[in-house]
């Protein structure tokens, strides 16, 4: 199971995932937006990425 999510909504993009793990990983890209965006500049410039707490944590 693939998917792909928008970091700035956290909807889904592409791919298909159960409605009950779409939520939780809209859930929690809402609780980390901030890090996110900040961790995919950081990825635009090749520069090392911060962990980001999962969604089981």
């Amino acid at each position: 199971m693939q998917a792909t999510f928008r970091i700035d909504t956290g909807k889904l993009l592409d791919g298909e995932f159960p409605a009950k793990m779409t939520r939780i990983v809209e859930e929690w890209a809402a609780e980390h937006r901030e890090a996110l965006q900040a961790n995919w500049a950081k990825a635009v410039e090749l520069e090392p990425t911060a962990r980001i707490p999962g969604a089981d944590n």
